[in-house]
This record gives C-alpha cells, structure tokens and sequence, in this order.
C-alpha cells in the first residue's frame, strides 16, 4: 500500500482500485499539495485523508515529462512543423497541450499521453511524397532526402552533388514515380 511518505507534491498518483465512488480505475491524478494527514490531487476541490492513497499507486515515470512535450512543440512551431500549440486544462483540471500541424490536423496531449505526443510532434519532421510533377521536383531539399526508386534502390542526394544542380525539369523526368522521404523544418 501507498504510503504518505513515498509521495510528494507534483507526483502522478493512478488509481487501481474502483471500491472508491470518487475515483475510476486508470484515472490519474497530480498531488497538489500534502502534509502528514492527507492530500490534495488535481480535479477535486477538496481534501482527502491519507486512507485514500489505497487507492492509489503512484504513476512510473517514462523518460519525457510533459515539460519536454512543451519544448518539442514550441521548437516545431519555430521549425514550421507545426501551425501553433495551446496549452490548457482539462474538466479534470489536468494539464493538456493542444497542437495543430500546418494541415490543419488537431490533436490534443496530456501527462498520460506525453511520449506519443513527442513522438508524433517528431514524426511531423518527416514527409514523403511521389514526384508526379516538376513542382514535386523542386520540393526535394537534396540535403536531407533519400530518393527511393522505383527499381528499390535507395539514393542519398546529399552523397550525389551533381544531382544539386540539375534543372527540376530534368531531374523530374529521371525520377518521376520515385518516392521522396525527407526532414523538413530541423534546425539544430
């Protein structure tokens, strides 16, 4: 059982145990302030004695916490990876961040979904596309792509510097139907 001296203010306590009508089974919950009797956690306006923590265990770390999920979007907002970022509070009164890709796309994060929210932020530093056009030709930044033939070989334009110079014209009717994976945006 969870002791009141293993918790600290800001720790992620999740309750695995629903004989509670105040709390549901995966439900997590951020301590907001704690002395020897009790608690308060995020989402309720009150105190709790220090007997609820059985309903609690206290919530394993993952190596990002939502403060690198804030940092990866403001740097992708800068990168032009994303459109803009918002960050606000849930009706649970948890923190959530909400983001939206130069798509329109939205998609909203939390403490529980900060790694999958870094990861897709990250995954946006990518694009693939077809060269169908001359206009998809002059997309290709020959410093991050890879050119992927339709013969199944891999080509790095960055180790084929006389590619760099080659009219779009004429580098489309070579690669026209090649897939293009590169990274858009990065700076650092």
């Amino acid at each position: 059982m969870l002791k009141i001296e293993d918790v600290k203010v800001g720790d992620k306590l999740e309750c695995i145990n629903d004989n509670n009508k105040d709390f549901n089974v995966g439900d997590i919950y951020k301590v907001n302030h704690i002395d020897k009797n009790g608690i308060m956690l995020s989402g309720f306006h009150g105190y709790w004695l220090v007997g609820v923590l059985q309903y609690f265990k206290k919530k394993e770390q993952s190596q990002y916490t939502f403060d690198d999920l804030i940092d990866v979007a403001k740097k992708a907002v800068r990168d032009g990876v994303l459109q803009s970022f918002t960050f606000g509070r849930d009706l649970k009164d948890l923190d959530l961040i909400s983001v939206v890709s130069i798509d329109n796309r939205k998609h909203i994060f939390n403490y529980q979904s900060t790694k999958s929210g870094i990861k897709h932020i990250q995954s946006l530093y990518k694009e693939t596309f077809v060269i169908e056009t001359v206009a998809d030709a002059l997309r290709v930044d020959y410093q991050r792509s890879v050119v992927l033939l339709q013969s199944g070989e891999k080509l790095v334009l960055k180790d084929h510097k006389s590619l760099n110079s080659m009219p779009a014209s004429l580098f489309y009717r070579i690669f026209k139907g090649a897939t293009v994976e590169q990274e858009r945006g990065r700076d650092d």
